[in-house]
């Protein structure tokens, strides 16, 4: 048996803070935010961002706000507006506003691409700025590179991800009215000419673009599919050495203008579905027929307005938000577990009497935050320990059903395949007590044996 795993540094701190819009139509009260410097999420009512669809926050490497954005201002880390911060081409009810990326050749500027995607964006188009985060006494200032059109007459979906040299970026975004979806190509050159990717489904707009975490796929939700209904869901494939993306399959019919998210293992996605009452659905990216392998993971009342988001956070959970009027947001606690062993969890984090908004912010990138490739783990067939009780509070026992002065490894890893532990034990007692200080989630524990044996336990850790 296989074990694979993205090597995504998803603890690095760059994306340790959110902030999000409040409730539709109110552009005097602010929105919500979450901090998972702690590990933990922890509610934030300091935000100075009114009602929004589409946000982005930037953290730097050690968790520190530096600065966010709705796509038409930016708030630096006093919250207060930027210098050089407004009017900078996005809209606030596009629903994918602003993406910010860093400058793959030097650490202290920032891209900041802001989208007025049609039909709610106004005049539509992509556009792109310049922050320099050293200026205004280190607070940041907008350059005079400010404004730039790359492209007129966009839709709202747009996103970004890494290229396959894991240095620079794709930025994507659809256009107006057309099905084509066009990629920009951000190095130390700059931003290169779009590549052009035409997927051939009858699509009036294209509403919302999710990445996976390794970022060759990609979900969207078209407006109209040839089938003639409301909404669509569609997954694609993508190069991320060319920027072009593969003909797309269909999913699911969908409601309203929601959003989805893929586990931290890429195997499987969550989106919400309809078309008449909303519910969260779970799909099997490797099942033979993904469409067939739907399950329902949460319904939801007929009340609940769809426009509604998920997120996966830095602590391997995925969030989810229900309304732009709700008080609290839920949480997927184990998202790569199929069905409901994935612990939907209703009402997870309180929003301080703030409102959730719409939308989460985009994917944050940052110098700490990339693809480093895969980590392969090969389980063997027959195993030669075993791990007591699980779930556990971050004490158990390993047994091994072999006792003769075995000397071994133990690593564990997090759900993104990153290694947060090793040591080195040579054990002639059948049971061997541990005892790890591990926050709340999901682990794999792999032990590699002297002779080669490699055994790997999933762990899961429940205080």
């Amino acid at each position: 048996m296989l074990y694979v795993f993205p090597n995504i540094s998803f603890c690095q701190k760059e994306n340790a803070i959110w902030y999000f819009g409040g409730n539709q139509g109110d552009m005097i009260q602010v929105g919500a935010g979450i901090d998972f410097n702690s590990g933990s999420p922890v509610t934030l009512t300091n935000s100075a961002m009114p009602f929004t669809e589409g946000s982005a926050v930037q953290c730097d490497r050690n968790g520190n706000l530096m600065f966010y954005t709705n796509g038409q201002t930016i708030w630096n880390k006093s919250h207060s507006v930027m210098q050089n911060g407004t009017g900078l081409c996005g809209h606030w009810s596009s629903q994918q506003s602003a993406i910010i990326i860093p400058f793959p050749s030097d650490t202290s500027l920032y891209y900041v691409f802001s989208n007025a995607g049609y039909p709610t964006g106004g005049g539509g188009g992509l556009y792109y700025s310049v922050i320099n985060s050293t200026l205004n006494g280190g607070l940041g200032a907008v350059t005079n590179t400010k404004c730039v059109s790359l492209l007129p007459s966009t839709g709202e979906g747009f996103a970004a991800t890494w290229h396959s040299n894991t240095n620079d970026y794709w930025v994507v975004v659809s256009q107006n009215s057309t099905s084509v979806l066009f990629s920009f190509h951000i190095s130390a050159l700059g931003i290169s000419p779009p590549v052009l990717s035409n997927l051939n489904i009858n699509n009036k707009w294209c509403w919302k673009i999710d990445f996976n975490n390794k970022g060759n796929m990609l979900t969207l939700l078209s407006e109209k599919n040839v089938a003639g209904v409301s909404t669509a869901r569609y997954i694609s494939y993508f190069n991320q050495n060319t920027g072009l993306i593969s003909t797309p399959f269909y999913v699911d019919t969908t409601i309203g203008f929601s959003g989805a998210c893929f586990s931290t293992d890429d195997n499987l996605i969550y989106y919400y579905g309809g078309p008449t009452n909303l519910t969260l659905y779970q799909c099997d990216l490797n099942a033979p027929d993904i469409p067939a392998s739907k399950l329902q993971i949460k319904q939801f009342s007929s009340g609940i307005f769809p426009y509604l988001d998920m997120k996966l956070g830095p602590d391997g959970k995925i969030y989810c938000n229900k309304s732009f009027s709700a008080d609290s947001i839920d949480r997927i606690n184990f998202p790569n577990i199929l069905g409901v062993g994935c612990a939907y969890e209703s009402n997870a984090i309180y929003l301080g009497g703030k409102k959730s908004g719409n939308l989460f912010s985009s994917k944050t990138f940052g110098k700490n935050i990339k693809p480093t490739g895969l980590i392969y783990i090969t389980k063997s067939n027959s195993l030669k320990s075993f791990v007591h009780p699980n779930p556990n509070n971050g004490s158990f026992v390993l047994k091994l059903k072999d006792s003769k002065h075995q000397e071994f490894e133990i690593s564990i890893y997090d759900v993104a395949g990153k290694q947060i532990y090793f040591e080195m034990k040579k054990e002639t007692m059948h049971e061997i007590k541990l005892n790890y200080n591990l926050v709340n989630g999901f682990y794999f524990v792999k032990i590699k044996f002297e002779d080669g044996t490699v055994d790997v336990h999933r762990l899961i850790i429940s205080n």
